[in-house]
């Protein structure tokens, strides 16, 4: 069973085509199902993400599995195949297990070091397990990454503070607005990214704060734990955007929060607005952006102030990685041992097998040493016996290995058979 990774994320996808792979929450068992029934992978799971869809998987024919995953993707959400070709990665085996874990862990991120993702690495394992779509291998390298996502942001430097897309998304946000002084931001959204943004935007007494969110109590609920904050009924949002400075969008919805129509409706003069659209999917209809009045800043232009976040954590990169490393080489050694044992333990039933023969062959002898009073005696009938059933042990490889027509082979297996054994020689002075 091999690890199979097939992506799009904001590395090698621009978020125009990105935003057409998503699947919601609610979409992924079904997806998964589709993965099972059509025998592609025995186990799956998909994490999607703003920046990422990502399946990981665990197959037998990595070569295979990949450009049917790259179809279920297509046929999902009824993309062209050449598409999602173009703008997918793949990875398999070891180099697949170090993205997963990276990824966990907030290496692989935009925003280095970010927290959100290991709650969303999390949540995507779970829905899969819930879903029966996990099995022995995948469920042991997903738990790994989740303890490697923990141990890198408990053991290092890398994740320490708020990181995440809300932090970045403030400092743009007050280094746009450095000479403004007293500023208005609507946050549209009551997600883990908004909670982040009211956290962060909060902490500043120079911007007062409107919420609004399709669920009123919701943000009624959240506007209660800030001073700064007050709400706004999602059907007045357009309304309350016309009092601000920068509207914020972070929803889950599949269509435009924020239309071009009814915003161009609300714009005062030659007032300028920064808008800032999180989501993914897209909220906000890029259209509003053909105004000269309107900045608009889509999830992949924040990179730069994410670049500055990895300039200053690049010391703690080399750590983390490190720490990538050892749980790579620790789900090797088990994965190894899952792949071996099954052949141990049919070669132990071997040997007793060919115990058992060897007695039944020998039963005079083997009464002899149970029955002699003399120590000495005893022991070397003992020894004969033991010799005699090491010989048998090496006669059926031996005379297996004998039957290879290729010398090449046979001394190949003969190598082998010699290194699992902890016998260091080389074949051309075995006869010495």
């Amino acid at each position: 069973m091999h690890s199979v990774v097939l992506g799009l994320n904001y590395k090698t996808s621009p978020l125009e085509f990105r935003e057409r792979t998503h699947f919601q929450e609610n979409d992924l068992p079904e997806a998964l199902r589709r993965i099972r029934k059509a025998e592609i992978a025995p186990e799956s799971m998909i994490l999607a993400t703003c920046n990422r869809v990502e399946i990981y998987a665990m197959s037998e024919e990595p070569e295979k599995t990949v450009p049917a995953l790259q179809k279920v993707i297509s046929d999902w959400h009824k993309l062209d195949l050449v598409d999602v070709e173009k703008y997918s990665f793949s990875l398999n085996c070891e180099t697949a297990v170090e993205h997963i874990l990276s990824v966990a862990s907030g290496l692989d991120s935009m925003v280095l070091g970010e927290n959100q993702i290991l709650g969303q690495f999390k949540r995507s394992y779970e829905l899969a397990y819930e879903a029966g779509a996990t099995g022995k291998y995948l469920n042991k390298l997903a738990q790994t990454a989740i303890q490697t996502g923990k141990k890198v942001r408990t053991d290092t430097h890398i994740g320490r503070g708020e990181i995440s897309v809300s932090s970045v998304t403030v400092t743009a946000l007050r280094n746009r607005f450095a000479t403004a002084g007293k500023i208005r931001v609507m946050v549209l959204g009551a997600g883990e990214i908004a909670q982040g943004l009211l956290r962060l935007l909060s902490k500043d007494s120079q911007i007062e704060i409107i919420l609004a969110n399709r669920s009123h109590d919701k943000a009624e609920e959240l506007a209660s734990q800030y001073d700064s904050v007050w709400t706004e009924k999602w059907e007045n949002r357009y309304h309350a955007a016309a009092l601000c400075d920068a509207v914020i969008v972070s929803t889950s919805a599949n269509d435009f929060v924020i239309e071009q129509k009814e915003f161009q409706k609300i714009l005062q003069n030659d007032k300028k607005k920064v808008l800032y659209d999180l989501s993914v999917p897209r909220n906000i209809d890029p259209g509003v952006a053909c105004d000269a009045r309107i900045e608009l800043v889509v999830i992949d232009d924040l990179r730069n102030v994410a670049d500055e976040n990895l300039t200053r954590r690049q010391s703690a990169l080399q750590e983390a990685f490190s720490i990538v490393e050892e749980s790579r080489n620790d789900f090797y050694a088990w994965y190894l041992k899952q792949r071996i044992l099954p052949a141990f333990e049919k070669l132990r039933g071997r040997y007793v097998d060919l115990a058992n023969e060897f007695l039944l062959n020998n039963q005079g002898l083997e009464s002899e040493v149970g029955n002699l009073d003399n120590p000495e005696i005893a022991e070397a009938k003992a020894r004969k016996l033991l010799l005699g059933y090491i010989d048998r042990l090496v006669r059926e490889p031996m005379k297996n290995i004998e039957r290879i027509r290729s010398m090449t082979d046979a001394e190949e297996m003969t190598r082998a058979l010699l290194a699992v054994h902890g016998i260091r020689s080389n074949i051309s002075s075995l006869d010495s």
